[in-house]
């Protein structure tokens, strides 16, 4: 009996087991069923995913076209062609508008732009994430944790009626450093002109991690400097050359900088294997294509082929100088210039860029011709001799017969450069004789030219000494004559005595100038006669350029000439006149440039001081009075824009629009159509500040130009110059009003609205932030006071970056996010996509996808 209980119990467990067993086998069924079911039904919506996510991204590319307004059924003049009136200043500037929103508040509205939005109102980065509209439901399409974009109705249901969604999320690679063209801006080999290379990414990354990077992009082999990569690769980045030399980083690479979510499977690839540690926020500052266009804002069909696009400032053969003047020739008329020519302009331009590149007197007198304006001759401006102080004398006999007349005539010769200058045969005095002999005059020194008679009567003095006890300096020559009309000009001789000589004048100063009235030098009325004027002399106020001068009763000659800062018009502006030796390393040197001088036009010669102190050149722009060179800081722009009704050029100083029309960093070379490609500029619009930091700012402000940091330099701190440019560029703090901020009037006063409308424009906020720490004796209040160097400090930082900065870009990256549902558990997808439309020059033309691949 006890046993067959025993065998019962064992029934049991069997029993129980077997349904136990069963229970986990239907579980398993029903959970497998439930997955299959689930899979189908991610399976079946997928089917949808793809074609919806292909869908954005024909969308996308095709509001990336139309934000390039190409002209309606125009397959010639290229973007922005179609942007016409004010609000094509704007179209033009790539920047991140915020318009209407429950945080921002009612901000700029503008139906044709881009617009920024963001949950946080605190974390204001630029891109775009509007583009399919807005809703209350955000989402984080990068996976970092933050949310950034909108989530919106996709108008597409799946079979059971229920409801797909995306968020998009566009970002302008621009605003990022490439890790195919930064690198290392106090590296040993740099390219004489500042290019891409100077951005900062050994900054960014620390030097054992770009290190690797670099070695990485040039296949494996270390030590290639920057000038090598820079023309090899940097330059045309889509096509390095010599093949095989370079392995630059693909777009596939951009999955791993735009999918930020921990551990995710984008974490791969050959940029992964090489700065995988780096921190997030360093990571998200990267791209690995990164194009904006040499082409100009608004280029015009009657224009010569090259106005299309940007011009390099290359002077050095005579084809190049005509490609130079034709742009700015071009330039100038579309400013609406009209007088006085923007021929002579343009000549003067190109040949002041010709002198100033060059080294020693390679190309003197650097005379430009232009090719519809053959009577014309702009000659370059060297650093040479002026004259300082002119005196005429004139004593008729104090009775008849007596023998007591005397005349004489000088001028001080001074030399501002700092070298010894001998005057000998490579001067002469107007169109006489060239000077025999050599008289020198030391840097910073004076002589004195003269000429003289007087009867036998003794102790006849003209200038304080008798005959024969000229002092130390004083040299007699023919030819210094103030009588009648007669102009006193200092003559450069070039080739002298040669078939192809040259007289460029250097200066000159005539008997108007004078008020000196005598008709005849030889005539003997009874009575005297002096005139005594001085022009500037002080090396430190630099102001002896200027043909301004002040009357004296008896004069200085061969000695300091005693005139004070306020001794002239408060509208005589510092003038310095520049020879770097070689070619122009910044489009910021351009503020160096002169825009007259010393010209030939028929018969008439005319020297430097007198362009200068021309009242057609004062007039020439609203924002450049008697400067003679475009300045980006100026007293006032032109209110309402540049150019002819309506404006197509903005409110901003005519300097700042240089950029739209000249380049110093080479197109693309293999590239030969007019829109050609510059890679790796930094869009200061779409910037962050971190990426903004680094730019290859200097560290301090050499005020003794010594290359090294002492005595009152001042440092530059980079984290307060950025937060200026945001400011500036957001209209923030006290640059909610610009033009009261910057002290330039009218500036923006017909565009109100944020962001840098040209890129040149940066050199405002960046001017001002030098303002604040130049040591108070050279940061001058008022232009009379202001120091020789002063524009020089003043503008060292836009100098610095001018060539590395762009307000639109080419090439983007969007984060697409599709999901199915609003539920607790919706069924997402993202991908990830790279568009190119720096090919789109016609209506017709489609944006590039270089990218477009599923993430998790």
């Amino acid at each position: 009996m006890r046993i067959r209980h025993k065998r019962r119990g064992s029934a049991v467990l069997m029993a129980v087991g077997l349904v136990t067993i069963l229970g986990m086998l239907g579980g398993i069924f029903v959970l497998i069923a439930r997955m299959d079911a689930l899979q189908q039904r991610a399976l079946a919506s997928k089917r949808q995913v793809d074609p919806i996510a292909s869908g954005v991204l024909a969308r996308l590319q095709q509001v990336l076209k139309e934000r390039l307004y190409i002209a309606d059924g125009n397959d010639t003049d290229g973007p922005f062609s179609g942007a016409t009136g004010a609000t094509s200043w704007r179209k033009v500037a790539q920047y991140p508008q915020r318009r209407q929103h429950p945080i921002f508040g009612n901000m700029e509205t503008d139906d044709d732009a881009l617009y920024l939005y963001y949950n946080d109102a605190t974390r204001i980065q630029p891109h775009y994430s509007n583009i399919f509209g807005t809703s209350g439901t955000y989402y984080d399409t990068d996976g970092e944790g933050t949310n950034d974009a909108y989530l919106v109705e996709a108008g597409v249901t799946d079979s059971k009626g229920e409801m797909y969604y995306v968020a998009v999320m566009l970002q302008d690679t621009g605003g990022l450093i490439c890790v195919n063209t930064g690198g290392d801006p106090d590296a040993a080999q740099l390219p004489a002109t500042v290019r891409p290379v100077s951005v900062d990414l050994n900054g960014l990354l620390g030097s054992g991690v770009y290190t690797n990077l670099h070695t990485a992009r040039c296949r494996g082999v270390a030590g290639i400097d920057l000038l090598t990569f820079s023309q090899e690769a940097a330059e045309h980045a889509l096509d390095p050359q010599p093949v095989g030399k370079y392995e630059l980083f693909a777009p596939g690479d951009e999955m791993f900088l735009r999918r930020l979510v921990s551990g995710a499977p984008t974490d791969t690839g050959r940029l992964y294997d090489v700065i995988g540690a780096i921190p997030t926020a360093a990571r998200k500052m990267l791209t690995t294509t990164s194009i904006s266009r040499a082409l100009v804002r608004h280029p015009a069909a009657a224009a010569p082929d090259n106005f299309t696009s940007q011009v390099e400032l290359d002077v050095s053969d005579a084809p190049k100088r005509t490609i130079v003047y034709n742009q700015m020739k071009y330039m100038l008329t579309e400013m609406g210039i009209t007088s006085p020519d923007p021929k002579k302009l343009a000549a003067h331009f190109v040949a002041n860029l010709w002198a100033y590149g060059s080294s020693g007197a390679t190309g003197a007198p650097w005379a430009f011709t232009p090719p519809d304006l053959p009577t014309f001759t702009a000659y370059g401006l060297a650093q040479d001799l002026v004259i300082t102080e002119a005196y005429a004398s004139h004593r008729g006999e104090a009775s008849p017969g007596d023998n007591t007349w005397r005349w004489g005539y000088a001028i001080e010769i001074f030399n501002p450069t700092g070298s010894a200058v001998a005057i000998n045969g490579s001067y002469a005095i107007g169109s006489g004789s060239i000077i025999g002999g050599s008289v020198p005059v030391a840097a910073g020194g004076k002589v004195v030219l003269y000429d003289y008679q007087n009867g036998s009567a003794e102790n006849q003095t003209v200038f304080g000494w008798n005959e024969g006890s000229a002092p130390a300096g004083w040299h007699k020559i023919t030819g210094v004559d103030f009588s009648g009309t007669n102009t006193v000009q200092l003559m450069h001789v070039y080739n002298p005595g040669q078939p192809t000589e040259v007289r460029v004048p250097t200066d000159g100063v005539s008997s108007g100038d004078l008020g000196y009235t005598l008709a005849n030098k030889n005539a003997i009325p009874p009575g005297e006669v002096n005139a005594d004027i001085r022009r500037d002399d002080d090396l430190s106020r630099c102001r002896y350029n200027i043909a301004a001068y002040k009357s004296y009763t008896a004069h200085a000659l061969g000695a300091a000439n005693g005139l004070a800062a306020t001794d002239l018009a408060g509208d005589q502006y510092p003038v310095w006149i520049v020879r770097a030796g070689a070619p122009a390393a910044s489009l910021g040197d351009i503020g160096r440039i002169y825009m007259t001088g010393p010209q030939k036009d028929g018969t008439d010669l005319r020297s430097f001081p007198e362009g200068i102190s021309s009242g057609a050149f004062k007039g020439m722009f609203p924002d450049a009075p008697g400067r003679g060179r475009l300045d980006p800081c100026p007293p006032a722009v032109n209110t309402g824009g540049w150019g002819t009704d309506p404006k197509t050029y903005p409110d901003v100083p005519l300097a700042a629009l240089m950029s739209e029309f000249f380049t110093l960093v080479p197109p693309d070379a293999p590239r030969t159509d007019d829109q050609r490609r510059v890679y790796g500029r930094i869009n200061i619009n779409t910037a962050t500040p971190e990426v903004l930091r680094q730019l290859p700012w200097p560290a301090f402000i050499d005020l003794d130009g010594n290359g090294s940091q002492n005595g009152p330099d001042p440092t530059v701190d980079v984290n307060t110059l950025v937060a200026q440019i945001i400011a500036y560029r957001d209209m923030t703090g006290v640059y909610a009003d610009r033009a009261a901020a910057s002290g330039i009037a009218s500036l923006r006063a017909a565009s109100t609205y944020g962001g840098f409308l040209t890129p040149g424009e940066i050199a405002i906020p960046l001017a001002d932030y030098v303002e604040t720490i130049l040591p108070a004796q050279v940061n001058f209040p008022t232009p009379t006071a202001q120091d020789r160097y002063y524009t020089e400090w003043r503008d060292v930082l836009y100098r610095a970056v001018a060539n590395l900065v762009s307000v639109h870009s080419d090439v983007f990256t969007a984060n697409i996010h599709v999901q199915l549902g609003l539920g607790a558990n919706p069924l997402k997808w993202n991908y990830v996509a790279m568009i190119d439309r720096s090919a789109c020059n016609k209506p017709a033309d489609s944006p590039a996808v270089l990218l477009f691949r599923q993430v998790k």
